[in-house]
C-alpha cells in the first residue's frame, strides 16, 4: 500500500510540473518606445525579441522611438503592440517635390509624406541630393541648401551623429515625426 501511495504522489508531482512548465510567463509594458530595430523593442526599460511569432513587419513599421505603446510579451517574444494615445494630426504645408534649388551645383529634393495606419499618423520627411549640415547640437540636426533646410530631433533610435560636423556633405537625411531616422554621407 505504501508503494502505491508513493507512486501516486510521484505521478501527481509530474503532472503539476508539466502544467507549470506549459505556462509561458507573460508580461506587459506601457510607455514610450525607447529602442526599436528589426530584432527587438524596448518599452519602459523592458525588452522583448521580435520573431516570426510577433506582429507583422508592416504593422511594426508604423511605430518609432517615442511612440507611446502597450506591448505584450511571452517568454521574451513580442506578441502584441497597441498605440496608447493617438497622435495628434500633423498639419504640414506642402513642400515641392521638384528640385527647388540648383545653385552652386547643388541639387536638393525634399519630399514629405503623411500616412495613417491603425489610428497613428506618421509624417516622414526626406532630403536627398548633395547638401550640407547647417546646424548640429542641442539634440537636433539641420541640413539643406540655401533657404531649403530641414531640422530633425536626434532621438534614442537615431543614427549616431557624433562623427558629423557643420559643413559635412550629405546625400540623404530622413526624419519620421520629426525624429532623425537616416543619415548618409555624400
Amino acid at each position: 500500500m505504501g508503494r502505491l501511495a508513493l507512486t501516486a504522489v510521484v505521478l501527481a508531482g509530474l503532472v503539476v510540473s508539466a502544467e507549470a512548465a506549459a505556462v509561458t510567463p507573460r508580461w506587459t509594458a506601457k510607455g514610450a518606445v525607447t529602442r526599436l530595430n528589426a530584432h527587438s523593442i524596448t518599452v519602459n526599460g523592458k525588452s522583448c525579441r521580435i520573431t516570426p511569432a510577433s506582429p507583422g513587419r508592416a504593422t511594426l513599421r508604423i511605430f518609432f522611438v517615442g511612440t507611446r505603446v502597450k506591448i505584450e510579451c511571452a517568454d521574451g517574444v513580442l506578441l502584441d503592440i497597441d498605440v496608447l494615445h493617438q497622435l495628434p494630426p500633423i498639419n504640414v504645408a506642402p513642400i515641392p517635390t521638384t528640385p527647388p534649388s540648383t545653385s552652386s551645383n547643388v541639387t536638393l529634393l525634399i519630399t514629405q509624406t503623411q500616412s495613417s495606419v491603425n489610428g497613428a499618423t506618421v509624417s516622414s520627411t526626406t532630403v536627398a541630393g548633395n547638401f550640407s549640415i547647417t546646424a548640429l547640437g542641442n539634440g537636433s540636426i539641420s541640413a539643406g541648401s540655401g533657404s531649403q533646410t530641414v531640422t530633425c530631433q536626434v532621438g534614442g533610435g537615431s543614427p549616431d551623429v557624433s562623427d558629423y560636423h557643420v559643413g559635412d556633405r550629405l546625400s540623404r537625411l530622413e526624419c519620421r515625426n520629426g525624429v532623425l531616422t537616416t543619415l548618409t554621407r555624400a
